[in-house]
Formats: C-alpha cells, sequence, structure tokens
C-alpha cells in the first residue's frame, strides 16, 4: 500500500523531521557560544538581535542545559531528522539504494567525527558525538519498524 494519506506524510514530516530539527537548531544557537559560523549566517539575515535578545532571557532565568545535551543532542537530532526524512520519501520502504543511502549517511556522520579527532576536518572530536549518532540511527530504525508494522496492518 503506497504510503498516500497527505495528512499523515504532513504529521510524520513535522513529528520525525522539522521538529527534531528545530530544537537541534534551538539548542545549538541558544546555548552555544556566539562564536558558533551558524551566528554568522544568522547576523546577515537580521535575525540575529532576536537571537541575541533570547540568549539574554535565557541567561536571565538560570536555564542551563547540561553539556550532552548542549553539544550532542543536536547532532543526532539532525541526522535522525534527516534519515526520517529519507525515509518519508521512499513512503517506509527500504530498498537496496535506500539500504546503501542509510548507511553511507550514518557513516558520513560517523566518519565527520573521526576526521575530526584525527585533525582532517575542523571541529572537535567528541566520542559523545559518536554515541549521539547511534542512538539516533537506533531511534530512527524503531520509528522504522513501528511505521512499517502499521503499513502492513492496513494492507489487506
Amino acid at each position: 500500500m503506497k504510503y498516500t494519506c497527505r495528512n499523515k506524510k504532513i504529521k510524520d514530516l513535522i513529528l520525525l523531521v522539522a521538529f527534531p530539527l528545530l530544537i537541534g537548531t534551538l539548542i545549538y544557537v541558544l546555548f552555544r557560544s556566539n562564536s558558533i559560523l551558524f551566528n554568522s549566517w544568522i547576523k546577515d539575515s537580521g535575525f540575529f538581535t532576536y537571537l541575541l535578545k533570547t540568549r539574554l532571557l535565557i541567561q536571565n532565568s538560570n536555564l542551563t542545559l547540561n553539556r550532552y545535551l548542549v553539544y550532542n543532542l543536536p547532532d543526532g537530532l539532525w541526522l535522525f531528522s534527516w534519515l526520517n526524512f529519507l525515509l518519508i520519501i521512499w513512503e517506509f520502504e527500504i530498498n537496496k539504494t535506500s539500504r546503501l543511502v542509510i548507511i553511507a549517511s550514518f557513516l558520513a556522520a560517523i566518519s565527520s567525527e573521526l576526521l575530526q579527532g584525527l585533525g582532517f576536518l575542523s571541529g572537535t572530536y567528541d566520542i559523545f558525538d559518536l554515541f549521539a549518532y547511534v542512538l539516533a540511527t537506533f531511534f530512527f530504525f524503531i520509528i522504522f519498524k513501528k511505521k512499517k508494522n502499521e503499513k502492513s496492518s492496513l494492507q489487506p
């Protein structure tokens, strides 16, 4: 059965793609240093003033997140979002090609972190980023299995 229900697809796009992407991005820009590359992009867009005001409100509220949530969770959420985006495009069907793209996406994330550790990519190597990528992929497969079971239960 084709993944054709438009409302279900929109709901999945919001919950499995947009929401994790937004949460990861908000954590990244609101709780990380002002010197991150993303903030230099925001400066040119005019949103930087709003970002600074929001960061000031957070600082004044004494809201803090632990290190893992600030530095590692966004990476995992972005990979999770990307993998689910692919899965929605493929209508929750995995074949040889889609399997290869999923594996390549996971390996690209892992490799980028390892290359940072070896000094071939700029950035800071963090073993917890690797853990976040593994967790993101694990949860992605749980979602995939659940969606596949839902689809098979709807088939005549």
